[in-house]
């Protein structure tokens, strides 16, 4: 499964907080306390996500991508669509 362009001019906006209330709503679950490496490690179904905590990386939308593809993934689902409704968690 692919990003659009668009869907990757997208990921530097996406905001930590969306990230994180994104992963609790969807049952994955993380003990991992933010220990000054900036990310944070959640677990859900045998798999594990190294999310980021802080917004500054040069590579930060990267990373995002990395989460939303491995969400993607164990979701079944079209990255763009769980993309969109990470995004949605904004409001």
């Amino acid at each position: 499964m692919f990003f659009t362009k668009r869907d990757c001019n997208r990921m530097d906006h996406v905001e930590i907080h969306q990230l994180e209330r994104y992963l609790r709503a969807t049952g994955w679950t993380s003990d991992d306390p933010d220990d000054g490496q900036r990310r944070r490690t959640w677990e859900k179904l045998g798999f594990s996500i190294e999310a980021p905590t802080w917004a500054g990386f040069a590579d930060y939308g990267r990373r995002v991508a990395d989460v939303v593809q491995t969400l993607a993934r164990v979701e079944d689902r079209y990255p763009g669509a769980v993309l969109d409704d990470l995004m949605e968690e904004r409001r």
